[in-house]
């Protein structure tokens, strides 16, 4: 079963340039994810009484093109099934049928009471089925490796950014690395490929976060930490879009 959600960008969605901002791309798919979960009856608000939660480990996506202002946009994910303690969920957006990006998540099941992960109960997969169907991005062979930020930003956690499990929402953590990459790549350049593993979550509000960058050409690997967790860690790389290259 695949499930499928329609967007149209608004005014609050864009960034300068009137393209998507990257944290509101990730919400979108998070929003899919969520509708696909709340159809087959596995909501959060269900999970939670349940005392289980899916966590996300690591999620990755090729941006082909940002959408832009006011342009309707739709996103299909679905359930690939899963491998041990690990359970697989793909994306894609499109704009009519041009695939604007393409992304792959890897998630655990966590017992709330225990804070162990539990193995991923049968129900799952009968409830979500299983789709085959595989994008470009793979988080499977994928890991972070250690970064030596050469360029570091501070910024400072808002109530605005926690969620009702009570920690910065995963999607915020994308609005902090596309703020990182605008001070570390200077010029009309994007994250058209990101990777990205999350550590710890980070559950107090007002408190200092440090992003670290280790450039590497047009990209560079990235971490999220404070003076004593890493919180994510991860890998981008730029780009200009398309209509701005036929500019140049």
């Amino acid at each position: 079963m695949k499930i499928e959600i329609s967007r149209r960008v608004d005014y609050t969605d864009v960034n300068p340039a009137f393209r998507l901002k990257l944290g509101v791309l990730f919400r979108y798919l998070q929003a899919a994810a969520v509708e696909h979960s709340e159809r087959v009856g596995l909501g959060s608000q269900s999970l939670v009484e349940e005392r289980t939660v899916w966590v996300l480990n690591k999620i990755g996506a090729i941006i082909h093109r940002y959408p832009t202002y006011r342009e309707d946009i739709r996103i299909v994910s679905w359930h690939r099934g899963k491998k041990g303690l690990k359970a697989y969920r793909d994306f894609r957006v499109f704009s009519k049928e041009e695939c604007l990006a393409e992304a792959a998540s890897m998630w655990l099941y966590l017992d709330l009471d225990q804070r162990k992960l539990k193995k991923i109960p049968p129900k799952m997969d009968q409830a979500y089925t299983v789709e085959p169907d595989a994008t470009n991005v793979d988080v499977d062979e994928w890991t972070p490796k250690s970064v030596s930020a050469d360029k570091e930003l501070r910024i400072t956690t808002r109530y605005s950014d926690f969620d009702p499990l009570g920690h910065v929402n995963n999607t915020i953590f994308f609005d902090f690395i596309e703020t990182l990459s605008q001070k570390a790549f200077k010029g009309n350049t994007h994250i058209r490929h990101i990777m990205i593993q999350f550590q710890k979550e980070i559950s107090e509000i007002a408190v200092p976060i440090t992003l670290g960058i280790q450039t590497e050409g047009d990209g560079g690997r990235f971490k999220i930490f404070d003076h004593v967790h890493v919180f994510a860690m991860g890998d981008l790389r730029m780009g200009t879009e398309p209509s701005e290259t036929l500019k140049e």
